[in-house]
């Protein structure tokens, strides 16, 4: 299991950006989703020079990844497209195992999303019934 979060420590250890509370909790699927985020991010950050330039919070929110940002000045138009994108793909990713997923809810729990493809969905399933 320690493996498993090495990807994430190794980003939070790479991005000082994180290290005010945007320690990834999402799913190993959406890895690269976020890799490539933090590297967009850093490289408009230097760009812009946007001061104070911190994640706040990285998690799983209705069944799609959540960035929330903090940085000084005004709004970065850019960073927040970069977010967008990221979050918009994170729609159609598997959380589990990164392959195309879809958002997807329990037959009977209207408020429990998760986005996984097809054989996640059914073992998640299995889980939860």
């Amino acid at each position: 299991m320690a493996e498993n979060n090495d990807w994430r420590q190794q980003l939070y250890d790479r991005y000082p950006f994180l290290q005010h509370g945007g320690f990834p909790s999402v799913g190993d699927g959406w890895r690269a989703i976020l890799e490539q985020l933090c590297a967009d991010l850093e490289n408009q950050v230097k760009a812009d020079k946007i001061e104070e330039f911190s994640v706040v919070q990285i998690k799983e929110k209705f069944g799609g990844l959540r960035v929330y940002c903090s940085y000084e000045g005004k709004v970065n138009d850019r960073v927040r497209e970069l977010v967008r994108n990221a979050e918009k793909m994170s729609d159609t990713t598997c959380e589990v195992c990164g392959k195309t997923g879809e958002i997807r809810l329990p037959k009977d729990e209207p408020y429990w999303y998760k986005c996984c493809c097809m054989a996640h969905y059914l073992k998640w399933l299995d889980n939860y019934y």
